[in-house]
């Protein structure tokens, strides 16, 4: 990961876990669409209660992907392994606890 919004990362992850990563938060709950640009990313996950007009913005700068927020974190978890080809640490992650 290279960024992320911080105002929802900071209440997840904290400070010590974000460091090294690009705060790309914008006015209020979006995105800053050039701090993103910047970052030259390879893909960019997204929430699925992001706004559309938002998500076909960043869809222009590199192939975006909807990730579902609804259910819980483990299946968050299975999720974004799967869409970066690492299926097997969130396996090895889950059975560890």
């Amino acid at each position: 990961m290279v960024g992320t919004n911080f105002l929802n990362a900071k209440a997840v992850l904290g400070e010590e876990k974000l460091q090294g990563i690009a705060d790309v938060s914008g006015e209020g709950v979006s995105t800053n669409l050039e701090k993103v640009l910047a970052l030259e990313p390879d893909l960019i996950i997204v929430p699925n209660f992001l706004d559309a007009a938002e998500f076909e913005e960043l869809s222009k700068i590199a192939p975006t992907v909807v990730i579902d927020y609804s259910g819980d974190i483990f299946s968050r978890l299975r999720s974004l392994s799967e869409i970066v080809g690492k299926p097997e640490q969130a396996y090895t992650r889950l059975a560890a606890g």
